[in-house]
């Protein structure tokens, strides 16, 4: 492995932790009535917005390992927490399999993203 291609792993890694400390740190505290609240019609909660978030994330890091994920992107918009727990299990868990796809990245791996995205669009 090339030290350019480790360290892209580290940052990338350490990019994505520093994220998810800061959403523990946001939803600490708060209880359901506050991670469920709506500011609005046709808005999102707190909830709605980490369960879609790191189901992005996860879909997206794994598609750049070239790991197919079977996604049902519509059912986190209806995402109810129960507790801050609910969702800190979301975040670990999604953290756990982000980690483990950008230390499967390799060279092969990114350079075959790179030709999906030259693709013509049909």
């Amino acid at each position: 492995m090339s030290n350019a291609l480790e360290a892209l792993q580290a940052a990338t890694r350490r990019i994505y932790q520093d994220q998810h400390k800061w959403w523990r740190e946001i939803l600490s505290g708060l209880d359901a009535e506050a991670l469920n609240w709506r500011p609005g019609p046709q808005t999102n909660s707190l909830a709605v917005l980490v369960a879609h978030a790191f189901d992005a994330e996860r879909y997206w890091t794994a598609a750049a390992a070239n790991v197919t994920l079977d996604r049902d992107r519509e059912a986190k918009f209806q995402t109810v927490a129960g507790s801050v727990d609910d969702l800190l299990v979301v975040i670990h868990e999604k953290e756990r399999d982000v980690l483990l796809f950008v230390n499967q990245l390799n060279e092969g791996k990114l350079a075959l993203g790179k030709e999906r995205r030259r693709a013509p669009h049909s």
